[in-house]
């Protein structure tokens, strides 16, 4: 993907990592999304009482500026 430029490597990483948290830990548990005017935050999961962010990258860039707003 990174040869070719492709630019929806963003939504293929996310759609891998939903899938993965999806069928192991997680399986019956809901996922959510943060997003407010300018950050996102890609999966929140409830467990245990507390609330996790998750943040995903697929680029070069590895800065997690939205999980940072939000904690």
């Amino acid at each position: 993907m990174l040869e070719y430029n492709f630019n929806h490597k963003g939504f293929v990483a996310e759609s891998f990592v939903l899938q993965e948290l999806t069928a192991t830990i997680f399986r019956n548990t809901p996922i959510y999304t943060y997003k407010s005017a300018q950050s996102e935050i890609e999966f929140l999961i409830e467990d245990k009482g507390m609330i996790l962010p998750v943040e995903v990258k697929a680029g070069l860039n590895l800065k997690a500026k939205s999980l940072t707003a939000f904690n």
